[in-house]
């Protein structure tokens, strides 16, 4: 046993300032890569959501077609961001529109193209196959369909 007094023992607790600096490159060096994955998984999550919102529109817009024995249909604008309005009628080609959707969660999108404007009739029934397509920043596609027996696929 040693018999030096207390204060004059060596502490040896803490971190060096190298080891404190090595800490925060390695940190730094981990976050740079990982900050452009996650930008992406957010873009590419905030597709998927605009696509399940036009879809539940859609639903939305076939069930109203048959409980109101009605036309229903989606009037879509190719702006950015991606607005459509609600509209019915009870003759094909004269409608009213009930509302207007602006999904402002989409205001970084490269661009959306629909083959046709969507039209359900009291039978739940497109009145023709309408494919919706939405491309992001990313490049990242989502497509929607439409088919003639009023099935509403997301793909």
């Amino acid at each position: 046993m040693s018999a030096e007094p207390i204060y004059f023992r060596k502490r040896e607790s803490g971190f060096s300032l190298m080891e404190m600096l090595m800490v925060i490159v390695i940190g730094g060096l981990i976050l740079s890569g990982a900050v452009p994955m996650v930008t992406s998984w957010v873009e590419n999550n905030r597709l998927t959501g605009v696509a399940r919102k036009i879809v539940n529109d859609l639903h939305y817009c076939r069930q109203m077609a048959i409980s109101e024995n009605r036309y229903y249909m989606l009037d879509f604008n190719t702006n950015i961001p991606i607005d459509y309005d609600v509209k019915y009628g009870t003759v094909l080609g004269t409608y009213t529109t009930s509302e207007t959707v602006t999904l402002p969660e989409s205001s970084r999108f490269v661009s959306i193209s629909a083959s046709g404007d969507p039209v359900f009739n009291y039978r739940g029934m497109a009145m023709a196959t309408v494919t919706i397509t939405l491309t992001n920043a990313n490049n990242k596609v989502q497509t929607i369909t439409v088919s003639p027996g009023g099935k509403i696929s997301l793909g």
